[in-house]
């Protein structure tokens, strides 16, 4: 406004914002009256803010995505910062792209994992192909031709056991954590990490649905080999641990390659490393 003149500054209006910021400040009716300005929260009968009226506020003015999924999801046997985390990706406010693009967040605009659909919370979640496997291998299993994440978790938590919806938990958090693997480190993760750190992070009555490591038959040995790739580096890390039917240790080995390759080039080097 221009100061003492109860009017917009049309120039500084138009240098400052665009077209349709223009038209939505210029539309504000501004009150002839002279006192100043103050702050003041409408849910609110006095006009202040707390955060028990905005709680209040968000829940008459949302729309649960079916009954009873909020209280089922801070029922979870789960670290809180996965109840905060599902609670987040329900309510559409997870920084994926889509939600950052309509904040006016420049970013690349597609799933940084298969780079063919736009990144949303159910995409990353569920229908990108890499979450797709993990699903399908977990004891959760996959389902399809939902609208949104919140339908796909609440259809979920009415077909699932408690000990199946806690471990769907930790895979959308650890599906999380690989998407933001790869935005910022450039790392690609694998089913088997995802599942195996799911499992792991469960809590210790509530472990079923954990991929663990089982002994080869007796007399047999078993060779596990792990494989890391950068393209910040052009380098692939791998490393390999060998076992006996008894569980003893028999040997181990680590190193490095030069080169970008994709998540299974890059095991498949590491076992061609460790078996010369």
């Amino acid at each position: 406004m221009i100061p003492n003149h109860r009017m917009w500054d049309y120039d500084l209006v138009k240098d400052v914002f665009n077209r349709r910021d223009q038209d939505c400040i210029l539309q504000i009716p501004l009150s002839s009256r002279s006192n100043c300005d103050t702050w003041y929260w409408l849910p609110d009968a006095k006009g202040i803010y707390t955060v028990r009226s905005c709680y209040k506020w968000m829940d008459i003015i949302s729309e649960p995505p079916g009954s009873g999924v909020w209280s089922k999801i801070w029922k979870l046997a789960v670290p809180a910062k996965i109840k905060n985390f599902l609670w987040r990706a329900v309510a559409n406010v997870v920084p994926t792209a889509d939600n950052l693009l309509s904040r006016r967040v420049e970013v690349h605009p597609y799933c940084t994992i298969c780079n063919a659909s736009l990144e949303t919370t159910y995409h990353v979640l569920v229908d990108c192909p890499f979450a797709k496997q993990c699903w399908m291998v977990s004891l959760v299993g996959f389902a399809r031709n939902f609208v949104n994440f919140g339908a796909w978790l609440d259809a979920l938590f009415i077909r699932c056991s408690i000990e199946d919806s806690c471990l769907a938990a930790m895979v959308c958090w650890g599906l999380w954590q690989n998407q933001n693997n790869k935005v910022w480190n450039h790392v690609v993760g694998r089913v088997s990490q995802v599942l195996n750190k799911a499992g792991q992070d469960m809590p210790a009555d509530l472990t079923l649905g954990s991929v663990c490591w089982k002994r080869p038959r007796f007399g047999w040995f078993k060779c596990n080999v792990g494989a890391a790739t950068s393209r910040a580096t052009a380098r692939i890390s791998y490393g390999a641990v060998i076992r006996s039917s008894e569980d003893n240790f028999l040997a181990a080995k680590c190193g490095s390659l030069i080169g970008i390759f994709e998540a299974r080039e890059a095991e498949a080097l590491g076992v061609r490393e460790v078996l010369s």
